[in-house]
């Protein structure tokens, strides 16, 4: 009987593995108008996005931190400040480089949009040189540290929206633009 059931066992296997193997080799290969999205400014965006993205957790985590702790750990604190800031300097980075590339196009409407951005990060920007002035301490200010991330989430919030409307007007069939 635990033989019959081992080869019955078996063989769903193998027909599951054969099934889902002609899967995978009947997929398509992506159309030309699903190809362009691959371009360096669409990759340039979302590389942006992506470093909004992480210094918004960063910026929330160590406010939350700071909020709840008992006692706040300096290099605890200073590790989170590092990585905000790591990543706030990227998307100011790739912003730029996406504002060079929509000046290139002409692209007035992304432009100003991308100057937003800029004007926004560079406020979290000055506030994070606040905050980790604050983590640098002994004894880490944690009403300064949630202060200061409270700025910075509020201007990386609007700088997501508003990346958000450049990559759905710049890039309006991407999948990570689309409207669900």
């Amino acid at each position: 009987m635990k033989r019959r059931e081992f080869v019955l066992g078996a063989c769903v296997a193998s027909g599951s593995l054969i099934l889902g193997a002609g899967t995978l080799s009947a997929q398509k290969k992506p159309s030309i108008a699903e190809r362009k999205f691959r371009t360096l400014p669409y990759w340039t965006h979302r590389a942006a996005q992506r470093r909004i993205d992480h210094a918004l957790d960063y910026s929330q985590d160590l406010r939350q931190y700071a909020e709840e702790a008992e006692s706040i750990d300096p290099a605890e604190a200073k590790l989170h400040a590092e990585e905000l800031g790591r990543n706030l300097s990227a998307a100011q980075k790739r912003v730029a480089d996406a504002k060079k590339q929509a000046g290139t196009d002409k692209d007035a409407e992304t432009v100003k949009d991308l100057d937003s951005i800029s004007k926004g990060l560079s406020t979290a920007a000055d506030q994070h040189a606040a905050c980790m002035e604050a983590c640098k301490k002994d004894s880490v200010d944690g009403k300064m540290v949630m202060h200061c991330c409270q700025i910075i989430t509020t201007e990386l919030q609007k700088a997501k929206k508003t990346y958000s409307r450049v990559m759905q007007r710049q890039h309006p069939g991407s999948p990570k633009t689309k409207k669900k």
